[in-house]
């Protein structure tokens, strides 16, 4: 396989999720496309209002913070919806590189990803929404909640299975919402194996199809080509919003994307 992607499991390397994409390419010439790579050790600043640190930009839903976990090996950043009360949180949002599925272009998004105090579950959205949307992406248990046009992964708080992770993806009010469990967060305030952890890789294939893949395993979905948001401006967006009794957290540790004329299946 060309560029060596084959990487299971959910750690750091890059699954066949990004095949033919030569991403050492895409750094050193961004006229064969557009890449992104956010690490905390990249001279993060805390966000504790809204704001932006240069890497990303806080809007609070009334509370929430972005801020760094030191104590972890390799660091993690803390999308913290810092409250209790039901609907209330951090979204995160990554400035400065926007993305436009098409016919003629193919679209990858990871996130390396881990929940803590879950309790009765969190509310949580990581993919791409409108670029204009200046609102929280997942609210009163529905994903985008004020957009429609997007794609990701969420979980609802105070319906079905606490942390079940679900798939969605939307074109201007043509919705699909995959009705297939594929995984569901551990608490990482109590599981610390490792196990804790999921790397969730999205790849938009033109208009084609969507795929997902989970710790390097292709998924699964029934989310249909005709929800793919087609030639609409996205951007990155992480974001974790209470669902009352607990203020839950949920965080990353690597986030890349990359976006690139051709369809490759």
């Amino acid at each position: 396989m060309r560029y060596g992607y084959r990487k299971t499991g959910n750690g750091a390397g890059r699954s066949s999720a990004w095949r033919n994409i030569d991403v050492d390419a895409l750094k050193n010439d961004r006229n064969m496309g557009d890449y992104i790579l956010l690490s905390p050790s990249r001279g993060w600043t805390d966000l504790t209002s809204n704001g932006s640190n240069g890497q990303a930009t806080l809007v609070q839903a009334t509370a929430g913070q972005l801020v760094v976990l030191d104590g972890d090996e390799g660091g993690w950043v803390q999308v913290d919806c810092n409250s209790t009360t039901d609907n209330q949180g951090a979204t995160m949002f990554v400035p400065g590189f926007i993305v436009k599925p098409g016919a003629k272009r193919t679209v990858v998004i990871k996130g390396i990803l881990r929940a803590k105090d879950l309790a009765n579950g969190l509310q949580m959205f990581f993919g791409l929404v409108l670029s204009t949307l200046d609102t929280t992406p997942v609210t009163a248990d529905a994903p985008a909640s004020g957009a429609t046009d997007y794609v990701g992964v969420y979980t609802t708080g105070n319906t079905g299975t606490a942390g079940v992770m679900k798939f969605a993806a939307e074109d201007g009010g043509t919705q699909g919402l995959s009705t297939l469990a594929f995984h569901t967060f551990l608490d990482g305030d109590t599981v610390t194996d490792g196990t804790e952890v999921v790397k969730v890789e999205i790849r938009i294939n033109g208009t084609k199809n969507i795929e997902l893949w989970i710790d390097g395993v292709k998924t699964p979905h029934d989310v249909g080509a005709t929800a793919i948001p087609e030639d609409t401006a996205l951007r990155i967006v992480l974001a974790c919003l209470s669902a009352g009794t607990t203020d839950p957290i949920l965080e990353w540790k690597e986030i890349e994307a990359a976006s690139v004329p051709g369809v490759f299946g």
